[in-house]
């Protein structure tokens, strides 16, 4: 079956809303000050008016904690609430789980930088170590005993019902004393903007605005790149003191999530749809001169 090319891009062209947008980690950690704990969420990309949408980010505590809803308290992507309990379930006897949930408000968000987006006490009060958030496909599912059918999946939509939730970082567990703060390196998945690029940012690589003064080198076949992905991918980047020591390495992995784009306009082309694997993001095709890629080109065909 054949498709043309006016066909082939106009289906991008709807399906490119969704693409745009970011990713989002999370992770909670307690705050010594304040006495109380906060969920964070780092977002890969800014952008001002981010519509967060119907949303759940569940919290998991020791089973020690008394059996009652945490005491929430809304900050970002609107109202949330404490929605669902599963308490010490057959399937994970020495832990709670609480379902938090909200309906989503747009969010202002800016690259690499943690925005806190709720903060919660446990009933009672006081400060327990162990809490963290619940970890996909790892934690009991909603068939497990004890979950009572409840799916308590992290999960954050846009206003396209996109799902933009990656992962969780700095999960271990909270502790109640000052906590270290650490600059290690993480791994990490990243978006390309509209000029296939993305900023690479200490905050992002690194927990919370750790390792002040230190800076990112991405290494690529372009030295004056620094800290600037220029092409999809997975990259070595490094983390580096001010005087230039290495700290830590790690990958980060860059996708280019843009419709193709006509160079070659105007001619008709007709595709087969067997081509479409060897147009898009192929590293045969990607940059090389008289290919297919040349006629129908994701925005990033060259690598610096």
């Amino acid at each position: 079956m054949k498709k043309t090319l006016l066909f082939f891009l106009f289906t991008f062209l709807v399906s490119s809303i969704s693409l745009l947008a970011q990713n989002l980690q999370l992770t909670v950690r307690y705050n010594l000050a304040l006495a109380r704990y906060e969920v964070y969420a780092l977002p890969s990309a800014s952008n001002a008016t981010f519509f967060w949408g119907p949303s759940q980010i569940s919290i998991v505590v020791p089973a020690s904690v008394p059996d009652a809803d945490l005491v929430i308290t809304s900050v970002e992507a609107g109202a949330w609430d404490d929605n669902s309990n599963a308490f010490a379930p057959g399937a994970a006897p020495g832990s709670d789980f609480h379902g938090v949930g909200s309906l989503g408000a747009p969010v202002n968000f800016s690259s690499g930088v943690e925005k806190l987006i709720f903060h919660f006490t446990l009933p009672g009060g006081g400060c327990i170590e162990g809490i963290r958030l619940f970890n996909n496909g790892l934690d009991p599912s909603s068939a497990a005993a004890g979950m009572g059918g409840g799916d308590y999946r992290n999960t954050v939509v846009d206003g396209t019902a996109t799902e933009r939730y990656v992962n969780n970082f700095a999960n271990n567990g909270t502790l109640c004393t000052e906590v270290p703060i650490s600059c290690g390196c993480y791994n990490v998945n990243v978006t390309l903007d509209a000029n296939c690029q993305f900023t690479l940012t200490r905050n992002l690589v690194s927990d919370g605005n750790s390792c002040v003064g230190a800076y990112v080198r991405v290494m690529d076949n372009n030295p004056t790149n620094n800290d600037i992905i220029d092409c999809a991918g997975v990259w070595t980047y490094g983390l580096f003191n001010p005087d230039g020591t290495i700290i830590c390495w790690g990958k980060v992995t860059a996708e280019d999530k843009s419709a193709p784009a006509l160079i070659c306009a105007p001619r008709d082309i007709t595709l087969d749809c067997y081509d479409v694997d060897y147009v898009m993001n192929n590293r045969l095709t990607i940059g090389n001169e008289g290919t297919l890629h040349n006629l129908i080109s994701p925005s990033c065909c060259q690598c610096n």
